[in-house]
C-alpha cells in the first residue's frame, strides 16, 4: 500500500484543549496565549486573553509547532535526558528556524493511544508555568 492513515486531534478536541488551558491560567492569575496544531504542526485552534501580550502569539504558536513536529516538549532537555548548553539553545533554533524548533519550555507534544496527534504551546506566564498549564491542557486529550 502506498498511503498511511494517521491519527491527528479534531477541531473540537483542540478548542476543549485550548479552553482547559485558558481555565487553568485564569486559576493561576495569568493572562496567556495558547496554540493548538495538528501533528504536522499546522495551527487548528488559538486563542489570546485579555490582557496576553502580543509577542505571546508568535510564541505561542511556535512553542506547539515545535512540539507538533518533533513530537517532544519544548525546552533545553531533550527526550533521551540530555540538557542542552546555553550555545546548542541558542544554535539550534538559530539554524532550524524559530517557528520550528524551541527552547524554551511552553509546548507539549499530544499523544492518544501511543500516536503522536498534535500539540499545545502556552506562553504568557513564566516559562515553568507555561509547561505547567501546557501539561495539564494535555492531560485533557481523550
Amino acid at each position: 500500500m502506498d498511503t498511511v492513515t494517521k491519527k491527528t486531534i479534531s477541531a473540537a478536541g483542540a478548542r476543549r484543549l485550548l479552553d482547559g488551558a485558558v481555565q487553568t491560567a485564569e486559576r493561576l492569575g495569568k493572562q496567556v496565549s495558547v496554540a493548538v496544531v495538528d501533528n504536522s504542526g499546522y495551527l487548528v485552534a488559538f486563542g489570546r486573553m485579555d490582557g496576553a501580550g502580543l509577542q505571546t502569539i508568535a510564541i505561542a504558536i511556535n512553542k506547539a509547532r515545535s512540539a507538533g513536529m518533533t513530537g517532544f516538549a519544548t525546552g533545553t532537555t531533550l527526550p533521551d535526558g540530555t540538557t542542552l548548553d546555553t550555545h546548542l539553545a541558542i544554535a539550534i533554533p538559530l539554524s532550524c528556524g524559530t517557528d520550528s524548533f524551541v527552547t524554551v519550555q511552553g509546548g507539549v507534544p499530544l499523544v492518544k493511544d501511543g500516536a503522536h496527534v498534535g500539540a499545545v504551546g502556552v506562553s504568557g506566564a513564566s516559562e515553568l508555568e507555561d509547561r505547567e498549564i501546557a501539561d495539564l491542557s494535555a492531560n485533557l486529550l481523550y
